[in-house]
């Protein structure tokens, strides 16, 4: 499968993030699948899609994401809350990219993290058809997508 920036596995996004790229983006809290699939052919590195300070939800964030699908703007995620059950209904809903707030602690941090990974690196639950897997047909899904979630933690304090 070839990276693509609406593909979780490789993630390229998160490759350059690694390897310390300069990367331009912006900041989407208008809840509009519209507005955000123009933002989309800005030509950004990534968008992020609030869930913290806007009026999204899961149900608001998917059509969003879809919206994005032809872009070249990575979809990254700032959830309600640092809540694993939060986390995990964005993960089944096609985000792999995220920024979390409400961090205040390593603990806080290491909660997170653990809330994307499958064990035994975390504690996500397992589904077998979900929008991040396609629906079960990404080869490999459980053996690699640990490695291809990217995790910004956000501490505030």
């Amino acid at each position: 499968m070839s990276a693509t920036p609406y593909s979780a596995i490789p993630n390229q996004f998160r490759r350059d993030l690694i390897a310390g790229k300069r990367l331009i983006g912006c900041w989407c809290s208008l809840a509009n699948p519209i507005t955000t699939e123009v933002l989309g052919l800005a030509g950004f590195d990534w968008l992020l899609l609030d869930g913290e300070h806007s009026p999204n939800d899961v149900t608001t964030l998917i059509p969003q994401l879809m919206a994005l699908k032809d872009s070249c703007s990575a979809p990254v995620v700032r959830p309600q809350w640092n809540d694993t059950v939060v986390i995990k209904r964005l993960l089944d809903a096609g985000f792999y990219n995220f920024l979390v707030p409400f961090v205040e602690s390593a603990d806080d941090a290491r909660r997170a993290v653990a809330a994307t990974r499958y064990p035994p690196e975390g504690v996500r639950g397992v589904s077998v058809s979900h929008r991040n897997n396609r629906y079960g047909t990404v080869k490999d899904y459980f053996k690699v997508i640990n490695d291809n979630i990217t995790m910004v933690i956000q501490i505030e304090s």
